[in-house]
């Protein structure tokens, strides 16, 4: 599997994590500072591998 699968197999199930859980745009702001604090000092993209699908 090369990169490009493992982008698209994100993207396909995006839309779905979005309509169950939200965005960013509704985040409550101490999670999003807990974000910032962890990973604000990275630079470029960052994979959040999660635990997967609950199915």
């Amino acid at each position: 599997m090369n990169s490009r699968d493992v982008q698209q197999a994100y993207s396909s199930l995006a839309q779905q994590y979005i309509d169950l859980l939200g965005s960013v745009v509704i985040v409550h702001p101490d999670d999003l500072l807990l974000i910032e604090r962890h990973l604000g000092h990275l630079e470029g993209p960052v994979l959040d591998a999660g635990c997967g699908r609950a199915t």
